[in-house]
């Protein structure tokens, strides 16, 4: 009998040691600990950088190119190696973003010059046909158009106000050729310098100034994608990087980007006219008896 009474204790004494019945419904406080730890850890992931990145992400889409380009070849079997120039067809990529929800597109004009044929991939994988609307290669500022209404577009901010050392995302389609999906690529930095002036060279014969430094990696493929602020507005277009091998070297941490409001600009010029307008002077040269005729008048 003794016996009994010590096994009705020992699992009286068992059932209170944090135990809940069972059928009471209630989360054990060890699970609902674990529970509210993980919840706590997935608020703190989702910080500005990913918030800024769910806000563009939905606007970014990859352009394919085609275009023609004149390649010289040199035939090894011929005795006199007479070289020959051909034509070929070749594919190029880059990235764009869109700023009117009737299929504007903001891109770099070095992403489509020359371009035959334009192909726009959205986030969700669906192939558009795109048509140019206008280039500036001064800018380096492209638009392109596509037949799709109700798109998301990108939220427009400034770069007039952007501090150095504060956090930026840069996305884009790099290598989009060689990745197995259609969405679109983040990288997280900071801003470098601003009003930086890039002077041309061998491996950059562009002009760029007034421009974005960034440590966000752009590599082959970023090239008119945009460059947002922590509060995931646009504030540039990724379009330059200086690398390390001549350009075979992808980021080393030297990227540039078009303030987005010169990219603004030439956009809404491109959609008025249909290409950028610029003031220029001129000279009119007149023989010395008009030049004395002209005092007389006066």
């Amino acid at each position: 009998m003794s016996r009994l009474v010590s096994v009705l204790l020992l699992a009286a004494g068992l059932s209170g040691c944090g135990r809940e019945p069972r059928g009471a419904g209630l989360i054990p406080e060890a699970t609902a600990q674990r529970r509210t730890e993980s919840a706590g850890l997935t608020g703190s992931r989702r910080t500005a950088v990913v918030e800024a990145a769910n806000r563009v992400a939905p606007a970014v889409v990859s352009i394919t190119v085609t275009s023609r380009q004149r390649v010289t070849e040199r035939d090894p079997w011929d005795f006199f190696f007479i070289p020959r120039t051909t034509d070929r067809l070749v594919q190029s990529s880059g990235t764009g973003f869109l700023v009117k929800p009737d299929g504007v597109i903001i891109t770099n004009q070095h992403v489509v010059a020359g371009a035959q044929s334009i192909t726009v991939t959205l986030p969700d994988g669906t192939d558009l046909p795109g048509s140019l609307v206008g280039e500036d290669p001064i800018t380096d500022v492209a638009i392109i158009r596509i037949s799709r209404s109700n798109l998301p577009v990108v939220p427009i901010g400034t770069s007039a106000d952007l501090m150095i050392g504060e956090w930026v995302v840069a996305l884009g389609d790099p290598y989009a050729y060689l990745l197995g999906n259609t969405e679109p690529t983040v990288t997280a930095g900071v801003v470098s310098a601003t009003h930086r002036n890039i002077l041309p060279n061998q491996d950059q014969p562009g002009l760029y100034l007034d421009m974005i430094q960034t440590d966000a990696a752009i590599n082959p493929g970023n090239s008119g994608g945009p460059l947002a602020n922590a509060l995931g507005e646009v504030v540039g277009v990724n379009s330059s990087i200086f690398t390390g091998g001549g350009g075979s070297v992808g980021s080393i941490g030297l990227g540039f980007a078009i303030p987005i409001e010169r990219a603004m600009r030439v956009a809404e010029e491109i959609l008025r006219s249909g290409r950028v307008r610029r003031a220029w002077t001129g000279l009119e040269v007149a023989g010395l008896s008009a030049m004395r005729d002209w005092k007389r008048q006066g």
